[in-house]
């Protein structure tokens, strides 16, 4: 009777009404096999145990036929997954139908799952066999509060219902945990490998495809619009919903290898299998944050591209010399250059961490130093034009010294190439001889080769002149 009326409360209701009942009647169990009756208060006979303990397991036995248990506590989740990612799945099935917007690029599989996960959802609550207690509790972890949509495109979602959310992370996982505690109480750890199995690919198509994976989809076709975009400067917003990802992907993972991977570890092949499920897994999502990440290193090289191509051939070749100040600030395109990745390395610095952070300072770091060697390749620099060229390259390394690089990578040493590079401006053609003498013998000009100086001597504004010249033909 109790079961009867928890079962028509909610599926969870059961499960936990079943786990009690379970653990007060073995309890009673106990206590008769410790105490017998009032008549014969000595612990009962090994007879009379066994017929207690076999009588206990008959009673439940009805729950545990084959896989009827297991399929409750999936069927529960599964509720309260979609439940809680109702919302979630509405502003992604409706973005999906923009084509030039946040989802345009979804996969095939994400459009399946996201449509599946609200279809389900919505047609358990217009099911008739759903009670009226359950129907309420999925529309309350829905968010809805007060009656199923009549329409099932009524719902009003906003950005932020789209976005994902760690407190619903951390609840789902609770959830679960709850369910693998109960399992493992109520069917003796027998069955245990294959109902992890069970458990965890429902982990991974809920929370990681549904969830985290849709997620990711819509960054990628956010990061890709950035990278695409020519007019206008890219906003790196995003990667704030990219921290997010990553941390979701770390709790998964760790949940996995902590608490489902070693409840399977009596079944060698089926934990094997679990393993390589994962993987694959969370090697498919790594893709995807690389991906994001690429995309939004390339849009911020993109643009700094677009601002080197708007320095003026005057800002290295002055025309009026003499009124060039010495301690005059950088050109407007470099400080137009350290405005723009300043506020990229800011965006990157709240959102990312660790080894992603200093792989993605390197990627930036090595790009803009690529782009700034082809750049001063471009314009003829006079002698006081090279005083400029040097403030502008201090500039440049400045930030990029600011930026956080693993101490093994050697790229802040690597700089030093965009220092001697501006000096080959600024310095006369006899001092210049004898650096260049010593380039690949140990001394000269650090970090370059002799076959690279030349492009940068032939820019100097006297290269025709007899110094010079005999500096070239030493090349």
């Amino acid at each position: 009777m109790v079961l009867e009326k928890a079962d028509s409360v909610s599926s969870l209701a059961f499960l936990r009404s079943l786990q009690a009942s379970k653990s007060y009647i073995s309890s009673l169990v106990d206590d008769l096999k410790a105490h017998g009756l009032t008549e014969h208060p000595e612990p009962v006979s090994s007879t009379i145990a066994a017929v207690l303990d076999q009588q206990l397991d008959d009673l439940f036995v009805p729950y545990f036929l084959g896989s009827s248990y297991i399929e409750r506590e999936k069927h529960s989740l599964e509720e309260l997954y979609s439940s809680l990612l109702y919302k979630f799945t509405t502003y992604h099935t409706r973005r999906r139908k923009m084509p030039t917007t946040y989802l345009g690029s979804l996969s095939a599989r994400s459009r399946e799952l996201i449509a599946s996960a609200r279809t389900s959802y919505l047609d358990r609550l217009e099911s008739l066999d759903t009670p009226s207690a359950q129907r309420s509790m999925l529309l309350r972890i829905a968010g809805l509060h007060t009656s199923a949509p009549s329409d099932r495109a009524e719902i009003a979602v906003s950005d932020e219902d789209g976005s994902l959310s760690l407190p619903y992370t951390k609840r789902m996982l609770k959830w679960l945990a709850e369910g693998i505690g109960r399992g493992l109480e109520l069917a003796n750890g027998h069955e245990a490998p294959k109902d992890i199995r069970e458990l965890l690919s429902l982990l991974i198509s809920s929370m990681g495809e549904v969830y985290l994976e849709t997620a990711l989809d819509a960054l990628i076709d956010t990061s890709t619009t950035q990278e695409s975009a020519t007019k206008t400067e890219p906003d790196l917003a995003f990667l704030i919903d990219l921290r997010s990802a990553i941390s979701i992907l770390h709790l998964l993972l760790a949940t996995i290898q902590t608490l489902l991977i070693p409840l399977s570890s009596s079944n060698l092949t089926l934990r094997r299998d679990l393993e390589k499920h994962t993987a694959t897994f969370i090697d498919r999502m790594e893709v995807k944050i690389d991906s994001v990440l690429q995309k939004s290193i390339d849009a911020s090289l993109s643009w700094t591209q677009r601002l080197l191509s708007q320095q003026k051939k005057t800002d290295f070749r002055p025309k009026d010399e003499g009124s060039l100040q010495l301690d005059q600030l950088q050109t407007p395109t470099c400080l137009a250059i350290y405005n723009f990745l300043a506020k990229v390395y800011s965006r990157a610095e709240a959102s990312l961490s660790g080894r992603v952070l200093e792989s993605f300072s390197l990627e930036l770091g090595i790009g803009l130093r690529s782009l700034l060697l082809v750049h001063f390749r471009s314009f003829v620099v006079s002698l006081a034009g090279g005083l400029v060229v040097s403030k502008d390259v201090a500039k440049y390394t400045e930030l990029m010294k600011t930026w956080k690089t693993s101490p093994t990578s050697g790229f802040r040493e690597s700089l030093e190439v965009l220092t001697e590079v501006a000096n080959l401006f600024v310095i006369n053609p006899e001092a210049l001889r004898e650096r260049v003498r010593g380039v690949g013998q140990g001394g000269g000009i650090e970090g370059v080769e002799k076959g690279d100086l030349k492009p940068f001597l032939l820019r100097r504004e006297d290269a025709t002149s007899v110094g010079m010249q005999a500096v070239l033909g030493t090349l």
